[in-house]
């Protein structure tokens, strides 16, 4: 009796199990798993992004990430003509430090390379 009983547990899960998960009324409530690199992305855009931009007074930098496959997370940095190079070189370890801190968290950071892209926010005319 118990094994009918389990069998039917069984096959009434598969079938509810199959009869929901192709109805999904919102695109965006479709499962997806992201890939390490796309989580790291993420958890590292979160960590370490700056906007401290002042156009008045010409200083100040934006910091944001980039994944790039296929184990590589790009430190974004465009910053203002004012900004001194020396307190955004600082800037720019402390959050290389905090991108391998996330990385470390999730046992990634075997893999992990952190690269820069550092450029003017504005061109001098």
């Amino acid at each position: 009796m118990k094994f009918w009983f389990s069998t039917l547990l069984v096959l009434v899960a598969f079938v509810t199990g199959r009869a929901t998960s192709g109805n999904i009324a919102h695109p965006g409530m479709a499962p997806y798993t992201p890939t390490k690199l796309e989580w790291l992305e993420l958890q590292s855009w979160i960590a370490v992004k700056e906007d401290t931009v002042d156009a008045t007074a010409g200083s100040g930098m934006t910091v944001d990430t980039v994944g790039r496959p296929p184990e590589t997370i790009v430190l974004t940095v465009r910053y203002m003509p004012n900004e001194p190079r020396d307190v955004m070189n600082k800037i720019i370890e402390h959050k290389k430090q905090l991108i391998r801190a996330v990385a470390q968290g999730y046992r990634w950071d075997s893999w992990l390379k952190i690269e820069e892209d550092v450029a003017p926010l504005m061109r001098d005319k």
